[in-house]
């Protein structure tokens, strides 16, 4: 009798693998065509899966570069990605595409510049931040989509300036339920003037506080941690300045910023060409640092890490 039951039981195991290999393998990501959109030939339609090293690798289509990519923290299955300058794809089931066009309302098209990040908050609202470009006036622009990017609405200017360029920003959320929660954050390089920007919104990103500024020369980023037993307490700022990368802490959710304090130093990854590090033939890197902060129970909670690229010893150019 017990063999009888140890049979069932490998055949029960073997028939769920079995299940489930095929119902990976009959996954297909498909990019809708919008209506009204008239798709050239390089443009996808219909993408194709590959698997690379056990992975499903799903392609979307052709587009310009810099993409950015987040996840539904209430909804695993709904992600929404976003090249530069201004293509967005969305996910309802995990693995079909849709691709939607985002009109930033009060903007033409040429006047929105790239630079493309999302954010998610706690709700599974979607702010959606570009830089832009009206006439010798500067700055970042937000809007929003509450049904996982498929349709947003609104524009809301988050900073403006004619003292030059507004680039590369980054954008984030308090996903946590402490007293920021919901809180947006962001973080740019403001050329004409030193330095770097960090500005918050507590209402969705309809409106945002006076920019803050920092020292550094590129590479924003920002993150949100815990501050003692309160989630949602520190708000991290990281970037580059000069060979090191600089760190500053808001533990006010954000309406000021502490001091910066210096994380790291690096000689910069790859070898210049055109006036900028790169790799393999002039292919274009960085050493912009990402931080994030450890916001769980366990003996790690509060622990600050960032990365970057760096040039290490020896004969490697680029770790």
């Amino acid at each position: 009798m017990k063999n009888i039951y140890t049979l069932i039981a490998l055949i029960l195991i073997f028939a769920g693998q079995a299940f489930t290999q095929t119902n990976e393998e009959n996954l297909k990501s498909v990019v809708i065509v919008p209506p009204g959109y008239n798709f050239n030939q390089f443009d996808a339609v219909n993408s194709t899966v590959q698997t690379v090293n056990g992975f499903d690798n799903f392609f979307l289509g052709t587009d310009f570069g810099e993409p950015h990519i987040v996840t539904n923290p209430r909804n695993p299955l709904n992600s929404i990605c976003a090249f530069n300058t201004n293509s967005v794809y969305y996910t309802l089931d995990g693995h079909s595409w849709t691709k939607v066009f985002v009109n930033f309302p009060g903007f033409a098209s040429s006047e929105i510049l790239g630079d493309p990040v999302l954010a998610f908050d706690s709700l599974g609202n979607i702010t959606y931040q570009q830089l832009y470009q009206q006439g010798s006036t500067y700055g970042v622009v937000v809007t929003r989509s509450t049904n996982g990017g498929q349709s947003f609405s609104g524009a809301y200017r988050v900073n403006s300036t004619t003292v030059g360029l507004s680039d590369k920003e980054w954008i984030c959320a308090d996903q946590t339920a402490g007293p920021y929660s919901n809180n947006l954050y962001t973080m740019w390089r403001q050329f004409g003037a030193s330095g770097m920007r960090f500005c918050r919104s507590t209402n969705g990103g309809v409106n945002w506080s006076s920019p803050i500024t920092l020292a550094g020369d590129q590479g924003a980023y920002v993150c949100v941690g815990p501050d003692g037993l309160i989630q949602g307490g520190s708000v991290y700022t990281a970037n580059t300045s000069g060979s090191g990368i600089l760190v500053a802490r808001s533990t006010d959710g954000g309406a000021t910023m502490g001091s910066q304090v210096l994380a790291a130093t690096f000689s910069g990854s790859g070898v210049v060409c055109s006036g900028r590090q790169t790799v393999k033939g002039c292919i274009r890197t960085n050493s912009f640092p990402k931080i994030a902060a450890d916001g769980s129970y366990g003996a790690y909670r509060g622990n600050v890490y960032v990365v970057y690229e760096a040039n290490p010893f020896g004969a490697d150019v680029a770790d």
